[in-house]
């Protein structure tokens, strides 16, 4: 027995520990604000808060992550120390392993508002929650009941449906207070339970409440009319069906006697505490009058025998665990000094528990560490081990080519030993490199299991090797190109030894032989760019560099254009002649390590010379050929050339915004070829304004041309500062000759008669031209002629109705008419007049519309035009044929009516009203919520809507305004409900799970009218919504699937390739002779454990591709015709926001083309993959929103038309209906005997 003095000082000692760790203990409210409180959504029924909890009075939101996992809600008002209401959710299989510690009941969070911890959350794993103490709270007496009861009662019946429990337990309403400043008073104790079960089956809800008469049940409805809600849980939870009655009596015989009891005992006690035994009669009496028969009568009507066993068996053993609850409660309420042990042994134990769980990961990785290191060497030495004998051969192939090549030693030993020394050093960094990222992967993953206790020594880690691999990599860059060059080179050829060294060395050798002796031809005129581009390759070969000369080839040479590359060959084999521009620089940029660095930069190169020559070239030509007189010039040609060569350059633009040089970190053959290209435009088109507009490209420029390879090849570069005519060079000839041999001799062969023919004709034009211009120039010296004065045109103006003329009143026809016809005069104050007297109403004239008409009734409505928008060319037209109808009746003297009205247009109307929320607001539709939405959108519509009526009283549309109507009027959305109702009764309307359309943007499923089909050639990237990349599209990607229990495989293709995670069967033609031995067959998928089955169908095309077809029914319409055939599985692998579910990891929750790029590259890493090709094809986009449309299985109303296509189509067979003219009949008849 411990003295009073040593339990005082324990217990201080256990108070100061606790206080030290006591925001480790402490319950955090992870947000206060509304947009953090989404982290607890998954608290409430379909993740949403009672709703209307804050029309009146609000009330803040606090979401609480417990050490545990588990998340807590609370709403409290702004003005109460205390929660009003806290929510959580029970998971289906909860056993109470999730809960917390025992610990601290109460917390304060935010504005120091105190949040109980529920009993549910702080009791032991598979135990009942704790007792309430005699000095706990009302709220906590009450949690500790509602606990009770559900573990008890609610728990059972809910786990056996297979569902989840959500719990609300508050004091107090939720609403607006009813005496005003009593808000904080807890009067009313309540909690409400939901047990939702998975789809298909029906769950229940239960309301219990402790007012001032006694704990009861009661209805939901009753609940949220005494808290001032409209929902507690969205759109309710469960229905008054058999199985909710027999739950609510389980409820109330099982769980509120029992605790019910145990309120009384814990109340009995306080009364005997005060002495007041009037006080324990009152007690008595109002819980005995809290649980009469009566209440339950009618519930227990409907409640089976089974379930009415089950609760009686729950009572027995319920009443049982209560009564042995009150007596150990009783034991310790009188044994002070134990109760006194038992909390210090609590607190010693919370303190020790909460000390080791953070050390215990720390432990775990610190023992398994050094197995982790010991694996990588083990990985490392694997790769050390083969280092010597490479490098032995390297060497003896080395020194075996020093001794061989005795007629250039000094060079070739130079070159050696740079090779040699460059390989080794690729292969040490290498293995290296390796061996510290697998060092840093095993510190950060000891970071990350300690948790927050070793954070900062894994970020110190982290952060260290991060500096040291960065100064690395600088001081790696900063090493000589020619350096970087060949240890790119010499890479791949250390993988194959000495295979390819020798052929590499005897092509340099050869090379080199070749440099020595190369002379280059190329044109004396200064802006032949394509001589430019190669004197600039050449200024970076290598020295000796090529001898320039810019005469013509000799003719031996056989040589039609310059630039050429002449390279005299060794022992008399002949001289090797490069002609061309592309050709010429490729080599000479090749010698000078300016191709790229390795075969991916080479393969960039080359895309950038085909830019060059096919996309700058052209239009650069145009557009400063005519400034230099070598073409005509014409104004119309040269604006759009000059347009075109901006589209170009603003591309080019885009490319440069984040990089330096076209290609790699250095300068290459590209940046040569698109400088010299765009030459000339800088120099005589491109003036400062146009240049502000490409300031990428323009800084491109200026770098490549101070380049001392670049000066020295083309001088000091001035830019244009204002177009105008060139000053033609002697030569100036020189360039189009240039020009035309290099595109009949570089591009093809000799050119034809036809081309010939062509030529002089432009020859002619060009000689007409010049002649035009030398007579406009004799005119302009000649002295100008007087011209003759002409009379001036007397301007008529816009002529008016003026004369005043009240609105309604007849237009005053008495006066002269203007001299000239115009529709304002004739239109003015008629429309108002018509109205006035009613002429457009079909009362006009009669005393009753209900009086018999002899003539006859014409009645129309108007086809209701949308409301996003103006009317345009084509409502005038059709409003315009309807108005002389109706015009026409009327004078007939029929009853006419011509009712005006328009429509919502919801899709449409929705889009544009959330664009004008983000513009003017930066909100979204969810923001707002349902409510506020729907009032946005008819403020809108009131704004907006009258100026399409406005548009029809000036077309002077005979329509009665008075019956005008908005397709969400009260009245028409009512005839829709009793129209959808009459029809879905007799089977025209019913409901599928078919293909739909789906926009992930919109949300929503739109027709086939709102889709656009964009045709594709090729390869081609498209933008999509959400996505800052563009998508590629366009390319068909063939892949493999194993057959199971052999190496056979069958190869498939697609063009989404992300689908292929919802496959679940490969097709084949029934008549193919290739896939015979397989029937019966299945394939394996790579990613997950699915077994598809090979399926024989007519539909494969079998001479297309490889024959064989994926097939993945939820994500294609033809695939699902197929799925539904053969009986196979339909996957859905998108949810409605587009990221994909019901896949393997790691492409779980990934966006659907994310998506696209992982599965490509997993198919890749697992040998599956075959090819990627072009591949025309059609991609249907959202005309809305321009989002990539989706197939997607979605639940959808549908319209039976098979009756209705008959009747359509009998009624032309017999001749009730004609179609003209007759060549429709065809497509008349595919439709309406088709039609589902």
């Amino acid at each position: 027995m411990l003295s009073p003095a040593a339990l005082s000082a324990a217990a201080a000692a256990a108070v100061w520990l606790l206080a030290l760790l006591g925001p480790g203990l402490s319950l955090p409210a992870e947000h206060d604000s509304e947009a953090g409180f989404t982290l607890c959504d998954d608290c409430f029924y379909r993740q949403t808060p009672p709703r209307g909890a804050s029309a009146e009075l609000p009330l803040h939101h606090h979401c609480h992550r417990l050490p545990g996992g588990q998340a807590l809600a609370t709403l409290s008002r702004p003005t109460c120390d205390t929660a009003v209401c806290s929510a959580f959710h029970l998971s289906h299989g909860w056993t109470g392993k999730e809960k917390e510690q025992r610990g601290e009941t109460v917390t304060e969070v935010g504005d120091s508002v105190k949040v109980a911890v529920p009993a549910l959350l702080r009791g032991g794993a598979g135990d009942l929650p704790d007792a309430a103490s005699p000095t706990d709270s009302p709220l906590q007496q009450w949690d500790s009941t509602v606990a009770a009861i559900i573990q008890s009662s609610i728990m059972p019946k809910c786990a056996a449906l297979g569902g989840g429990v959500y719990i609300l337990t508050g004091a107090g309403r939720l609403g607006a207070a009813e005496d005003g400043d009593e808000e904080c008073q807890t009067k009313l104790l309540w909690s409400a339970v939901c047990c939702a079960p998975p789809e298909g089956k029906d769950g229940f809800s239960v309301g219990v409440i402790k007012d001032t008469q006694a704990e009861r049940q009661v209805s939901m409805k009753e609940l949220e009319e005494m808290l001032g809600v409209a929902e507690l849980f969205s759109e309710g939870c469960g229905g008054e069906d058999r199985e909710t009655a027999a739950a609510t009596v389980g409820l109330h015989s099982d769980g509120l006697h029992g605790n019910a009891a145990k309120t009384e005992a814990d109340e009995t006690d306080e009364n005997s505490e005060t002495g007041d035994p009037h006080a324990k009669e009152g007690k008595k009496e109002s819980f005995k009058v809290s649980l009469p028969e009566e209440r339950f009568g009618a519930d227990a009507k409907s409640e089976n025998a089974d379930v009415s066993h089950l609760s009686e068996e729950t009572t027995a053993e319920l009443v049982t665990s209560v009564s042995s609850s009150e007596q150990q409660f009783s034991e310790t309420v009188t044994e002070e000094e134990s109760n006194s042990t038992s909390t210090l042994v609590f607190l010693l134990s919370t303190t020790l528990s909460i000390l080791k769980a953070p050390l215990c990961p720390v432990f775990s990785i610190i023992t398994e560490f050094p197995e982790q290191v010991t694996h990588v060497f083990q990985e490392d030495l694997e790769v050390l081990s083969a280092l010597p004998g490479d490098t032995f051969t390297l060497f003896h192939l080395l020194m075996s080519d020093l001794l061989s090549w005795t007629g250039s030693a000094a060079d070739m030993l130079l070159g050696i030993g740079e090779t040699c020394f460059s390989s080794v050093c690729y292969c040490a960094s290498s293995m290296v490199e390796a061996l510290l990222s697998s060092c840093q992967t095993g510190f950060m993953g000891i970071g990350t299991l300690a948790g927050d206790t070793v954070g900062i020594f894994g970020g110190v880690l982290d952060n260290g090797w991060w500096v040291t691999k960065f100064f690395g990599g600088r001081l790696w860059e900063q090493t000589e190109n020619y350096m970087g060059a060949v240890v790119s080179e010499m890479g791949g050829q250390a993988q194959a030894v000495g295979r390819g060294l020798g052929r590499l060395a005897c092509r340099a050798d050869v090379s080199v032989s070749f440099i020595e002796m190369a002379t280059l031809y190329v044109s004396p005129h200064p802006d032949d760019f394509r001589s430019l581009l190669a004197l600039i390759a050449a200024e970076f070969c290598p020295s000796p560099r090529p001898r320039i000369i810019s005469e013509d080839p000799p003719a031996s040479l056989n040589v039609r254009s310059r630039p050429a590359l002449v390279l005299a060959a060794a022992a008399g084999d002949g001289d090797s002649v490069l002609s061309g521009a592309s050709a010429v620089a490729w080599y000479l940029a090749f010698q000078g390590k300016r191709a790229g660095m390795d075969s991916k930069q080479q393969s960039q190169v080359w895309q950038w010379l085909s830019f060059a020559d096919n996309e700058l070239t052209p239009v650069s030509c145009a557009v400063v050929f005519p400034l230099m007189g070598v073409m005509g010039v014409d104004k119309k040609l040269q604006q759009s050339s000059r347009a075109e060569l901006m589209r170009v350059l603003k591309v080019l633009d885009q490319t440069l915004a984040p990089r330096t040089y076209l290609v790699g970190e250095s300068l290459t053959l590209a940046d040569m070829a698109v400088a010299a290209a765009v030459l000339l435009p800088f120099k005589y088109a491109l003036e400062p304004s146009d240049r502000k507009a490409v300031t990428n490209v323009t800084r491109w420029f200026t770098t490549c041309i101070n380049q001392p390879q670049f000066l020295k090849a083309l001088g000091e570069i001035a830019l244009c500062e204002k177009v105008g005519p060139v000053t033609p060079t002697p030569k100036g000839a020189n360039v189009t000759a240039s020009v035309d041999s290099n595109n009949s001799t570089e591009n093809g062969p000799p050119k034809t008669e036809a081309q010939l023919k062509k030529e002089a004709k432009k020859r002619e034009k060009l000689e007409k031209f010049q002649q035009k211009k030398e007579m406009e120039a004799k005119k302009k010296t000649q002295p100008p002629a007087e011209k003759k004065a002409k009379p001036e045109k007397k301007e008529l103006g816009v002529i008016t109705y003026n004369i005043p003329t009240p609105p309604g009143e007849k237009k005053d026809v008495i006066g002269a008419l203007p001299d000239s016809y115009s529709p304002q005069y004739v239109e003015a104050a008629w429309y108002p007049w018509w109205e006035k007297q009613g002429f457009f109403k079909p009362e006009h004239g009669r005393k009753s519309i209900s009086e018999p008409n002899p003539h006859g009734i014409f009645m129309m409505c108007i086809p209701p035009p949308n409301v996003t928008g103006s009317l345009h060319l084509g409502h005038a037209l059709t409003n315009a044929i309807q108005d002389c109808l109706t015009r026409w009746h009327r004078m007939r003297g029929e009853t006419t009516l011509w009712n005006p009205g328009c429509d919502h247009a919801g899709i449409a109307t929705q889009v544009v009203v959330e664009k004008k929320l983000k513009r003017e607001r930066g909100l979204t539709r969810h923001d707002l919520g349902r409510e506020n939405f729907i009032q946005e959108v008819w403020k809108w519509k009131n704004e907006k809507g009258d100026r399409i009526y406005h548009q029809l009283k000036k077309l002077g549309s005979s329509l009665d305004w008075d019956r005008a109507c908005f397709t969400m009027d009260q009245k028409l959305s009512y005839a829709v409900q009793e129209a959808f109702i009459q029809m879905h009764d007799e089977g025209v309307i019913y409901r599928s799970k078919r293909l739909v359309n789906w926009s992930c943007t919109l949300n929503s499923a739109i027709s086939d009218i709102e889709v656009d089909k964009k045709e594709l050639t090729c390869r081609t990237l498209l933008p999509v919504p959400g996505y800052k990349e563009k998508v590629e599209f366009g390319v068909l990607v063939s892949f493999a699937y194993k057959v199971e229990g052999s190496d056979e495989e069958v190869i498939v293709a697609t063009t989404r390739i992300e689908t292929m995670l919802g496959d679940t069967a490969v097709a084949v033609h029934p008549a193919d002779p290739r896939y015979q031995h397989l029937k019966g067959k299945t394939v394996l998928h790579p990613f997950c454990e699915r077994k598809m089955p090979i399926v024989f169908d007519d539909f494969v095309d079998m001479n297309f591709g490889t024959g064989a077809v994926k097939i993945t029914p939820a994500h294609d319409h033809n695939d699902y015709e197929v799925g539904e055939r053969h009986n196979l599985a339909f996957i859905n692998i998108l949810d409605e926001n587009g990221l994909l579910i019901n896949v393997p990891p790691p492409f779980l929750g990934m966006k659907r083309f994310e998506a696209r790029t992982a599965v490509l590259q997993a198919l890749k890493d697992r040998g599956q993959f075959k090819e990627i090709k072009d591949n025309p094809m059609v991609v249907p986009v959202c005309s809305r929103s321009k989002d990539i449309v989706e197939p997607l299985l979605k639940p959808q109303w549908y319209v039976n038309c098979t009756d209705m296509g008959k009747q359509a189509a009998d009624a032309v067979r017999e001749g009730r209906l004609k179609i003209i003219p007759d060549h429709h009949l065809k497509t008349w008849f595919n439709w309406m005997d088709n039609i589902r």
